[in-house]
């Protein structure tokens, strides 16, 4: 979702391809379509991080108190 070949470049990468795909193609429904979900994914993907965060901090925590 954030980067892959693209349709017609090969092994060359494209970053966000389904929207930038969508928008070469003028096919906007699908660039929105892409977007959306993109964005979909980048929120849970920062809530992963957080949660990753937190289990650090325990760690931390019980590792070394004064922290």
């Amino acid at each position: 979702m954030i980067y892959a070949p693209g349709i017609y470049t090969g092994y060359s990468v494209k970053t966000v391809p389904g929207v930038r795909e969508g928008i070469e193609l003028k096919n906007w429904a699908e660039a929105n379509r892409q977007l959306a979900r993109v964005g979909q994914i980048l929120v849970d993907e920062a809530k992963l991080i957080e949660l990753a965060v937190e289990e650090l901090k325990k760690v931390l925590t019980s590792v070394s108190p004064e922290n």
